[in-house]
């Protein structure tokens, strides 16, 4: 799935319960994959970029797919970590969560 994509596929995630939406909002993405409609590729430059914005590029469709998360639907998707429970939101949250707290590396 990765290798086709360029995004890992999660299923640790939750979809965030929103309160009523208004009329004629939209209510967006139900999981992490519906994402991918917001990614566009530059077939010239070789990039991705987020059709939100047009702002953001990426040499992976996955840096677009966090940027999405955090800056366009921040607390859409709450993630758990699969060793201690904790719950984050956002999946840059989780990785950085896994990496500084659940390091391998022994801390003097």
């Amino acid at each position: 799935y990765q290798e086709e994509t360029g995004y890992e596929e999660y299923d640790d995630y939750q979809y965030a319960e929103q309160g009523d939406t208004m009329a004629g909002q939209q209510q967006g993405p139900m999981n992490p994959d519906d994402l991918s409609q917001y990614v566009v590729s530059d077939q010239f430059s070789k990039e991705y970029h987020c059709s939100l914005c047009n702002t953001f590029k990426a040499p992976r469709p996955s840096k677009v797919k966090n940027h999405l998360e955090a800056i366009h639907f921040p607390g859409q998707f709450i993630y758990s970590c699969d060793i201690c429970d904790k719950t984050l939101a956002g999946r840059n949250a989780l990785n950085i969560h896994k990496s500084t707290v659940h390091s391998k590396k022994s801390k003097f």
